[in-house]
């Protein structure tokens, strides 16, 4: 078995927001108030920048890279990739009138 194999699969954002929500509790409260905003407005996650969310979320920006480390990530663009790629991947659907849904938003 190669490394390249032996990687995990990536998160759906669906995936990630059933993370974020296993963890809320353990989490501080500022973090808890960026993952409460994230719950709530995931399509934001994926269009806005890191300092537009933290403004939204009520936040300092660095708490979104502690929120990603407390949920087994890098850093916020690694928390950000499954809502960005969920976006991207689903350009299709969009262009079809479809829409997307993420975390039972539709956001296109």
């Amino acid at each position: 078995m190669n490394a390249t194999s032996m990687a995990p699969a990536p998160l759906s954002s669906n995936e990630l927001l059933d993370r974020l929500a296993d963890a809320y509790n353990d989490l501080t409260p500022q973090v808890r108030q960026a993952a409460r905003h994230m719950l709530d407005r995931p399509e934001q996650v994926a269009v806005l920048s890191m300092r537009q969310l933290a403004e939204a979320a009520g936040v300092k920006p660095n708490t979104l890279v502690r929120l990603a480390r407390a949920v087994g990530f890098d850093g916020y663009d690694d928390l950000r990739d499954p809502f960005r790629h969920c976006l991207l991947y689903t350009s299709d659907a969009a262009d079809e009138g479809l829409g997307v849904d993420l975390g039972g938003r539709r956001i296109i």
